[in-house]
């Protein structure tokens, strides 16, 4: 990726993570427990950018994620940082190296009547860019955004092997939110194309409200959690995601995570 997508992609991070931190601080205070998530798995992606090639690639590539998860009577809230890299290819066997970033936040109340339901609001920060060595032009592409929208759960428990073991699922569906994508003519986003405005001024200018009737990205997110007698859990999972933003040049990718995750009680 060249200096400038690099800075910008560095500036938005630090952006990002300041807001998720001022969300985890609002349920600091409450009694709660604790957990520590590390996790990994296989991940398997199929995308379309019409900017880059109208034809579909896809492929599989390595996960990890780390993750916070904080339970309290009335809420839960989780935090959690996955990363993935891996090669993607289309019908002609071409082949795309992609890297792809995610940074949750999930917000989460216990219904009153059924505690088995709980609803919330879940923030989506994702980061993906492809990497064709073959191209001439537009060897980088890239999308960059950040969601916010509804979110739901319903968790149920069962018994096995005299321990009583939880099947949970859960769904987000964006509302609103932000992006910044290549712009038509160069791998650089529409505000980075006059190379005499500054890099603040640069990232404002490419920056474009997304809505449903621009874009559309949601999750559903099933998994068994199976306690430990330490206090600790096991997670069997698959998350899948689907997006789809119409921009300068659309670009659709969906993906699934099948995945195992020990959570550390704190």
């Amino acid at each position: 990726m060249n200096p400038g997508l690099q800075k910008t992609f560095i500036f938005c991070l630090r952006t990002l993570c300041t807001l998720v931190l001022l969300g985890w601080f609002h349920v600091a205070q409450a009694q709660n427990s604790n957990y520590l998530q590390v996790k990994t798995g296989w991940d398997h992606i199929g995308s379309r950018d019409k900017g880059m090639s109208p034809l579909l690639y896809a492929g599989s590539g390595f996960f990890a994620g780390l993750g916070w998860d904080r339970q309290t009577a009335k809420h839960s809230t989780a935090l959690v940082l996955d990363l993935a890299a891996g090669i993607q290819r289309n019908k002609y066997k071409n082949s795309v190296d992609y890297r792809r970033g995610n940074l949750q936040l999930t917000v989460l109340y216990a219904g009153k009547s059924d505690k088995a339901f709980s609803w919330g609001w879940h923030v989506n920060n994702v980061f993906s860019h492809r990497f064709n060595a073959y191209f001439v032009n537009f060897k980088d592409h890239y999308e960059y955004f950040t969601n916010v929208g509804p979110a739901f759960s319903y968790a149920a428990p069962f018994q096995f092997n005299g321990r009583e073991v939880w099947l949970q699922a859960s769904a987000h569906v964006q509302l609103i939110g932000m992006m910044i994508r290549p712009s038509y003519t160069s791998s650089y986003p529409m505000g980075f194309l006059n190379r005499e405005s500054s890099i603040s001024k640069s990232l404002i200018h490419s920056v474009r409200v997304i809505h449903p009737e621009n874009a559309f990205n949601f999750g559903i997110k099933p998994k068994i959690v199976y306690p430990l007698r330490s206090g600790n859990k096991i997670t069997f999972g698959y998350d899948f995601e689907f997006y789809q933003l119409r921009s300068t040049n659309t670009v659709s990718q969906s993906g699934g995570t099948w995945y195992i995750s020990l959570a550390a009680r704190l």
